[in-house]
């Protein structure tokens, strides 16, 4: 792949919320749904995060989050990725 933010998996796996958010200029943006379109895992892990940040989208309090709320949900996070890299989710 061309751009240097888009290598392979691992690259791809690194930058799927920007993607998602709509924040990559259009060469790299082309450069990831090129890799998505030939890369069934990278697809579910778009996939599944799409539909994750819509769910949390939908559910937020639209209020303040505390900052022991978010370091809690930072620990969690963390602790799922470490036993469950989204690597090797299948």
């Amino acid at each position: 792949m061309g751009a240097p933010e888009v290598g392979g998996c691992d690259e791809v796996l690194r930058h799927v919320w920007p993607y998602l958010d709509h924040e990559t200029d259009p060469p790299t943006c082309a450069e990831f749904e090129r890799h998505l379109s030939v890369c069934a895992s990278c697809r579910r892990v778009v996939q599944f995060d799409r539909k994750f940040k819509l769910l949390v989208r939908r559910c937020a309090d639209a209020g303040p989050v505390s900052r022991s709320t978010l370091e809690a949900l930072r620990i969690r996070v963390e602790a799922e990725l470490r036993i469950r890299p989204p690597s090797q989710q299948a």
